[in-house]
């Protein structure tokens, strides 16, 4: 009880050190849908062409297990990043801040792709794991770059 106060005041400290980046918006810009996000960043879609490939039952889970071991492990990373960031000097705080926000809103994006992948009809399957594989990638990236930003 005491702990989950005291974490919910240095989250409180933190974006109150980081004023205009609540959710890791820029100050006066406007969220984007998370819909039109890819377009807005000027991704063209890709061609639907070719077919998609047909997954197994075993295969979609074998995948599932997989990306939520490797979504854990990211996870436990970014805690443990969360810890070594309270060290950091004052200067790169903010810097600091706004990257670890960045990294957690990407991490919430892969949970999310992984629950709607989880429970996708199989039509959607093979579309979600295409998104679920960039933004496992996405994570790892950022995740690789902050660690570099705060060691």
């Amino acid at each position: 009880m005491v702990r989950g106060k005291f974490l919910t005041l240095v989250g409180i400290t933190l974006l109150v050190l980081a004023p205009g980046y609540v959710n890791g918006q820029e100050p006066g810009k406007s969220p984007t849908p998370p819909a039109t996000q890819s377009q807005a960043r000027g991704n063209k879609p890709e061609p639907a062409s070719q077919p998609l490939k047909t997954y197994t039952p075993a295969e979609k889970q074998a995948y599932q297990q997989k990306m939520a071991s490797d979504l854990k492990k990211l996870q436990d990373k970014i805690d443990d990043l969360k810890l070594k960031e309270r060290t950091v000097v004052q200067q790169k705080k903010r810097m600091t801040i706004r990257a670890m926000i960045t990294l957690q809103n990407k991490a919430n994006t892969a949970r999310s792709t992984l629950a709607a992948l989880e429970k996708a009809h199989a039509a959607d399957w093979s579309k979600l794991k295409a998104e679920m594989d960039k933004s496992m990638a996405d994570l790892a990236q950022t995740y690789q770059e902050i660690e570099a930003l705060i060691d």
